[in-house]
């Protein structure tokens, strides 16, 4: 199975400092806002959702500079946080200011 894409736009609401791992890779953990009017079943819906990122690499560098407050359009895929996690975090791939 190999369909697992996730694109979200929203807003930057927090970023943890860079951390880099034992085996020398960077990773920085941010959180993006979406909130948008969606229709579901003939009826107008509020979604709001905050999920968690994680961006690793070089991907690492340009998250790295996020500032709270701005709107940014995240694709990547969904993991879990940890090993010991069965919560999802995205893992970028793509990362663009709107």
């Amino acid at each position: 199975m190999t369909g697992n894409r996730v694109v979200l736009e929203g807003r930057v609401e927090a970023v943890e400092p860079m951390r880099v791992s034992p085996a020398g890779v960077a990773s920085v953990r941010f959180t993006v806002r979406h909130q948008s009017t969606r229709e579901e079943a003939s009826i107008a819906r509020k979604v709001e959702v905050a999920m968690q990122m994680v961006a690793l690499g070089a991907m690492a560098e340009q998250a790295r500079t996020l500032e709270i407050g701005r709107q940014v359009r995240v694709a990547g895929f969904l993991a879990r946080a940890s090993l010991k996690s069965e919560w999802p975090v995205v893992h970028v791939e793509e990362l663009q200011d709107i």
